[in-house]
């Protein structure tokens, strides 16, 4: 049971929400045991809010990677090369607009979606009103506007299934310009096997 920041040590005894008080692990065990179907349903939440990112107090800091300078220094290198120019990118699931936002200061205009009003609430805080944002859920892609680029970063395209891939590709196929730009990543198969195969994340073996 621990409660407040993580770098504190987890605490042995404490009082859960409702009242009960525990004062070891053993009984925290037993309370647990009691209340079988409202610890799923909880868990079950938790890993709902997790994947699908509507509770998201802290989510930034928690759930992604620090690396979006370096994602968008990487775009800005590849477009640079491009004899056409790329000035308008799309960027699909854009989350909280992290990406969005180091793409903008970098002289991009950039227009986002994103499935999550939570997360699209929180990225119009950060971007300012003059930046078009909308909720979509892929393979939707309302509108008719065409962008010299479309981006997708953060697996996003891994939630979708393999139908639901085909359309959003054909989707996207009408909002880039000729010889534009479609840039994502992916947890592929290889990836995963990877992982499992080397757990060390940080220095920290999970």
């Amino acid at each position: 049971w621990a409660s407040g920041s993580a770098t504190r040590r987890p605490m042995m005894s404490g009082e859960l929400p409702g009242g009960k008080h525990f004062s070891s692990p053993k009984e925290l065990k037993v309370i647990i045991a009691d209340r079988q179907e409202d610890f799923a349903r909880n868990l079950i939440q938790k890993l709902l809010a997790y994947a699908l990112c509507r509770q998201l107090e802290g989510y930034d800091e928690i759930v992604v990677d620090p690396c979006h300078d370096r994602w968008a220094s990487f775009l800005d290198d590849l477009w640079s090369a491009d004899p056409e120019g790329v000035r308008s990118v799309l960027d699909l699931c854009c989350g909280t607009g992290l990406l969005a936002g180091e793409l903008i200061a970098r002289g991009y205009q950039v227009v986002g979606v994103d499935a999550s009003e939570a997360m699209l609430a929180l990225a119009r805080e950060r971007l300012g009103p003059e930046v078009e944002l909308s909720r979509m859920t892929l393979p939707e892609l309302a509108g008719d506007s065409v962008f010299d680029a479309a981006v997708c970063t953060f697996d996003g395209f891994n939630y979708l299934t393999p139908d639901e891939l085909r359309l959003t590709m054909a989707a996207m196929a009408l909002r880039l310009r000729p010889r534009g730009w479609l840039v994502f990543d992916l947890h592929t198969d290889g990836m995963m096997s990877f992982t499992i195969s080397n757990p060390v994340v940080a220095g920290g073996e999970v």
